[in-house]
């Protein structure tokens, strides 16, 4: 503005580092809104909602494949980095309301998104858990029934 010029300075000089702030400030909030589709395009590319479904398929049918414990760690330990990935966005320094409010909203959706993937991820190793104790339990009566009697049932 004019009072806060300097005596002989030309005003087009000051709106030039006024248009020059906003375009920092705009430039940081398109940074930041970047890393954020960034996060979720390498979901995309590593596939990872349809590698948790593949999991949820395996671990519901009976007569499948085993679960892959070692796939399913990898799918948290991935999702899990992501999340923090998110976490660590920086917000926008500077930036209008409005831009603000839109980095907060993607940043909720992707977090929500990748926190939907873990829960998924953690019903499957609940679900195999339980299997797995229920198939340990019918495996230790299993030996009972081939057992001898003991000595005063023998005829």
């Amino acid at each position: 503005c004019w009072c806060c010029a300097p005596r002989g300075a030309p005003r087009g000089a000051w709106a030039a580092a006024e248009a020059a702030a906003a375009a920092r400030v705009g430039a940081a909030a398109a940074a930041a809104m970047d890393g954020v589709r960034a996060i979720v395009s390498q979901c995309r590319g590593e596939r990872l909602e349809a590698r948790v479904a593949a999991l949820e398929r395996a671990s519901a049918s009976p007569l499948g494949p085993a679960l892959d414990r070692n796939e399913l760690a990898y799918l948290m330990d991935e999702l899990e980095k992501k999340l923090e990935a998110l976490d660590g966005l920086p917000l926008p320094e500077g930036a209008p309301p409005q831009q603000l409010a839109q980095f907060r909203a993607a940043r909720k959706e992707a977090v929500k998104a990748i926190q939907g993937l873990m829960a998924r991820a953690d019903s499957v190793k609940a679900r195999s858990d339980s299997v797995a104790a229920a198939n340990a339990a019918i495996d230790a009566h299993a030996g009972d029934a081939t057992r001898t009697p003991p000595g005063w049932m023998r005829f």
